[in-house]
């Protein structure tokens, strides 16, 4: 029983985790919703730099804050362990980042279009591309809506996954109409890395650096190969400050000092309402989007309280690391919750003054 019990705290704890993966930005984006319906706006004066830094330092497992106005810092510390040099795993904002180099390789040609059947590019995989998995989309990828019968917060099925993981993830029977219904699976972002190896003729850790690291002035990073590919869900790590280059990037419509690395139009659909999760949360190209307030944002977010969060009419970029290697599911939720929350009470309107 003692085991079982285990098991099944293990698995809600994991369910937990997945709800708050979803919703952790609904978090940011209710507060400053609430900040924008008040009749009175609240009163900057009672909030500067010191008092923010403080809230800071005292949520359990932040790392890093980086906050930049108008395209300058103005507040960046470090807590624990982390630093301005030290590489920082950013869990799932990778996924946000594989989004942006599934847009170059389109603009290059190199992948046709969203709308291209991934049996295109896995068909010499087992005959998968035979299979009606042949029929789910690169957009499908990019919007967590391929259909595939997958259940993230299953360990058992994570654990096959990672031993097979194209095949593990293709083998799984179709359970929705591809395009439908949003299901958070890092086994569809892997795949995307996958195509992107196959349509570019090169590793994606080699295609990201001369399209997209390179040219951003990102001169170090680390990426983890899972099966063969570089994991296109997870496992990158970045420097705060290279964080916060992605954050200018998008910010400025695809552009960084001038030269256009990302299409503007791709940035644009990337981060605007492409599938629907809940009334106060939707999703773009594997980025989390806030269309319904005046204050439009949007998003990267990873496991335990990565986050990268862009206001762009306000010209506002957050960057927060935390600790989140063998911290536990539930812990990770909480910081994920703790850190949206000094974000949209905090944060938001310290910047917005």
């Amino acid at each position: 029983m003692g085991k079982n019990n285990k098991t099944v705290k293990l698995h809600q704890a994991m369910k937990l985790l997945q709800i708050q993966a979803y919703l952790v930005l609904a978090l940011v984006f209710i507060s400053t919703s609430c900040l924008q319906a008040q009749k009175t706006p609240a009163q900057p004066t009672q909030l500067n730099l010191k008092e923010v830094i403080d809230k800071a330092s005292k949520v359990e497992g932040l790392t890093g804050l980086i906050l930049s106005k108008q395209g300058k810092i103005i507040g960046e510390k470090y807590f624990h362990t982390q630093t301005r040099q030290k590489l920082n795993e950013v869990r799932s904002v990778t996924k946000s980042i594989m989004s942006l180099l599934i847009g170059i390789a389109i603009d290059q040609q190199l992948i046709k279009s969203v709308d291209d059947p991934i049996g295109k590019y896995l068909g010499d995989m087992k005959g998968y591309a035979k299979r009606r998995h042949g029929k789910i989309t690169v957009r499908h990828l990019l919007t967590m809506s391929s259909g595939i019968d997958w259940d993230e917060s299953s360990v058992t099925l994570h654990r096959q996954w990672r031993k097979e993981p194209i095949t593990a993830l293709l083998e799984r029977p179709i359970a929705h109409k591809p395009g439908t219904k949003f299901y958070y699976s890092t086994a569809a972002s892997y795949l995307l890395s996958v195509i992107l190896t196959k349509a570019s003729g090169m590793p994606t850790l080699a295609f990201a650096q001369r399209n997209f690291f390179r040219p951003l002035g990102i001169q170090q990073v680390q990426w983890e190969k899972l099966g063969g590919y570089y994991h296109g869900g997870s496992r990158l790590r970045l420097k705060p400050r290279d964080m916060l280059r992605i954050g200018e990037l998008m910010l400025n419509d695809g552009a960084y000092q001038g030269k256009q690395i990302i299409p503007r139009k791709w940035v644009q659909e990337a981060t605007r309402l492409q599938i629907s999760i809940n009334k106060s949360t939707s999703y773009g190209y594997l980025w989390w989007s806030e269309n319904s307030v005046p204050d439009k944002n949007f998003g990267a977010v990873g496991y335990g309280g990565q986050f990268i969060v862009v206001f762009p009419t306000l010209k506002l970029i957050i960057v927060t690391t935390a600790f989140s290697r063998g911290i536990g599911v539930a812990k990770a939720a909480k910081q994920e919750h703790d850190i949206g929350q000094l974000i949209g009470k905090t944060i938001y309107p310290f910047l917005k003054q």
